[in-house]
């Protein structure tokens, strides 16, 4: 009985831990890289107000060449890409445009696999004479008290150098192609 109290004793106390930490973590979580690339704002906005376009320089698009990928009414507000790959880091999920304008794109991502989550990108152009100012952001809302795994996970840490890279092969494809 003894034994008993004590492991009881020790889950609530974890339990009251996690709460309290939860109360002090973040419960955001935002990335963002920018790069500036030699062509004119027209040739950059070729290359991100597509899902089509934007394979082509997705990060995760070459992890998992066997992926299945669906894309709907792509360029404009309501467009869905969906994927399902078996790579446990492309996983499975929906992205949405959920608004346009002439320099920047806003989506929301459903992640289904490897975990459950939605966040929302964002892809804003800037010109700047003969180039073009491309930031690249994601932001999410962690809900309390999940948001105490902020506290274990660093998300630009993590997503940060896939997002380096994506802006980096957006900027080699559009002056390539310019």
């Amino acid at each position: 009985m003894k034994l008993l109290k004590i492991v009881l004793g020790t889950i609530v106390s974890l339990v009251l831990v996690l709460l309290i930490l939860g109360l002090i973590a973040p419960n955001e979580n935002h990335v963002e890289r920018s790069i500036v690339i030699d062509a004119p704002v027209e040739d950059v906005r070729a290359k991100t107000m597509t899902f089509e376009a934007m394979l082509t320089w997705s990060p995760w698009a070459d992890r998992d060449p066997n992926q299945k990928v669906t894309i709907e009414n792509d360029g404009q507000v309501g467009a869905l890409y969906t994927w399902d790959g078996e790579d446990s880091l492309v996983g499975a999920g929906s992205q949405t445009i959920t608004a346009m304008s002439e320099n920047e794109v806003v989506t929301h991502l459903h992640f289904i696999r490897p975990f459950e989550s939605e966040a929302d990108a964002t892809t804003t152009l800037e010109p700047m004479g003969d180039q073009t100012k491309v930031t690249w952001t994601y932001h999410d809302h962690t809900p309390y008290p999940f948001n105490v795994m902020n506290l274990l996970f660093d998300m630009d840490e993590m997503l940060g150098p896939d997002f380096d890279l994506g802006v980096r092969r957006l900027k080699d494809v559009v002056e390539r192609e310019s």
